[in-house]
């Protein structure tokens, strides 16, 4: 009974002394002398600290290893030519790269500094709103045209391999002279093209300005620049106008999202308008 009790700690706790904290730091504070209640108190606190300090760290944002924070701004990108400088920034989340003389031969170059810009940033969307300059340019040979369209798609599709991409028609030039009409029906044949462009590629979104520039077949002459012999720069409507459009394409859900609860829709709609028939008695 008396050897029992050697080795107990406490007879209602049960347990050995050998595995007792108070035991243990009873012997620990002997080896430290006078100074072992403070030492084991300091050593406890530094314990507390080191828990403390990695719970803050928890529960900040998310950081990576190189040590820069996760959480990245989203941001909309547009590349156009004068027209879409006329724009602006309506949107503090969208990045207006465009630049006056731009067209779809010297892209690379406009998307190397849009790329640049965004570096830091999550891209949703990236609307390319270009071809007046080229249709300018190629006039009648809508093929050199097209063929430039498809590999501003692609370098966009390259650069930013998660965001949607929209592709604006070619607007027309105001004017009722034979040139201008000439210039116009470019513009139209390579609007054919990027629609079926749009069609075809996964993550691409027909944006159709053309359309906003005409009434029962005429073009609207007060969407463009009085001041502008040209006939190719557009006035505050136009701007308002093309504002609203791309205004939509930036803050909708994507296509293919859409495409998919469209289709659900309609199945969903196909099973509850079937007529309700009473249950069949063989």
């Amino acid at each position: 009974m008396m050897r029992k009790t050697l080795l107990m700690c406490d007879l209602v706790n049960g347990h050995p002394r050998r595995d007792c904290e108070s035991f243990k730091q009873d012997q620990e504070n002997q080896g430290y002398s006078k100074h072992g209640p403070e030492i084991i108190e300091g050593r406890q606190e530094t314990k507390l600290d080191a828990h403390s300090d990695t719970h803050s760290v928890c529960d900040n944002d998310t950081f990576s290893e190189s040590g820069k924070n996760d959480t990245t701004d989203t941001l909309n990108v547009l590349i156009g030519a004068s027209n879409c400088t006329r724009l602006g920034e309506t949107d503090e989340n969208l990045l207006n790269a465009s630049k006056s003389g731009a067209n779809f031969e010297n892209f690379t170059q406009i998307l190397d500094i849009a790329v640049q810009k965004t570096d830091s940033f999550k891209v949703d969307k990236v609307a390319i709103c270009l071809g007046t300059n080229d249709i300018s340019k190629h006039k009648d040979d809508s093929d050199q045209i097209n063929l430039l369209v498809t590999k501003a798609v692609a370098q966009v599709k390259s650069a930013y391999p998660e965001s949607h991409v929209g592709l604006c028609s070619i607007i027309p030039r105001k004017g009722n002279s034979a040139q201008i009409n000439r210039l116009n029906q470019s513009a139209t044949s390579v609007n054919k093209f990027i629609r079926k462009l749009c069609a075809r590629e996964d993550n691409v979104e027909y944006v159709d300005l053309e359309k906003l520039f005409y009434k029962n077949g005429t073009i609207i002459r007060s969407m463009f620049d009085k001041a502008d012999n040209s006939g190719v720069h557009i006035s505050t409507e136009g701007v308002q106008s093309i504002n609203r459009k791309l205004d939509d394409f930036f803050h909708s859900r994507n296509r293919a999202y859409r495409k998919y609860t469209h289709q659900w829709t309609q199945n969903e709609r196909e099973v509850t308008e079937q007529p309700h028939l009473p249950p069949r008695i063989e």
